[in-house]
């Protein structure tokens, strides 16, 4: 390929990179809040990922880095009352 195609083809990956950004910056419904991902076990500050990946929001960090240790938590009790066994 030759360098001017290069550059252009740099050009716009980053001109649609930008765009995807700024796009899930202004669409984000929960941008002051925590998600944790599913796919990746990560703790994202704001809506980054897919909707369908993610678990929340949460108001904290540590409330979405252990959410699956809360779920764990409510299984065994759910498991252990009578009511829903």
């Amino acid at each position: 390929m030759s360098e001017k195609k290069n550059r252009l083809s740099e050009a716009i990956e980053s001109a649609v990179e930008k765009t995807l950004n700024s796009a899930t910056e202004a669409t984000s419904p929960h941008p002051d809040e925590y998600w944790y991902n599913l796919k990746t076990g990560e703790v994202e500050h704001g809506q980054q990922s897919a909707v369908t990946s993610l678990w929340g929001p949460f108001k904290t960090y540590e409330e979405a880095a252990h959410a699956m240790d809360r779920a764990r938590e409510r299984n065994e009790a759910w498991d252990k009352d009578s009511d829903w066994s």
